[in-house]
């Protein structure tokens, strides 16, 4: 079983430009981890965070839609 009282789940439905997209990340979290999945599409795709966990970008295989699902463990 996994506590979640200090942690944040967040969701997104983006679209990427260029096969990318960047978003910034709320302040106060950590040890974030990020899923990527094609909305009506097949596209595949990872995140990479910036040093200080701030932000984040998402590369995929094909433009498009995609859901983003987000968990971050507070500070």
């Amino acid at each position: 079983m996994v506590k979640l009282e200090s942690d944040i789940i967040l969701r997104w439905k983006v679209k990427t430009h260029n096969c990318v997209y960047s978003e910034i990340l709320p302040e106060g979290y950590k040890n974030w981890q990020i899923w990527v999945s094609a909305y009506k599409g097949f596209g595949q795709g990872y995140a990479t965070f910036a040093t200080d966990e701030t932000a984040f970008q998402i590369v995929v295989t094909e433009e498009g839609a995609y859901n983003v699902l987000a968990i971050g463990e507070k500070k």
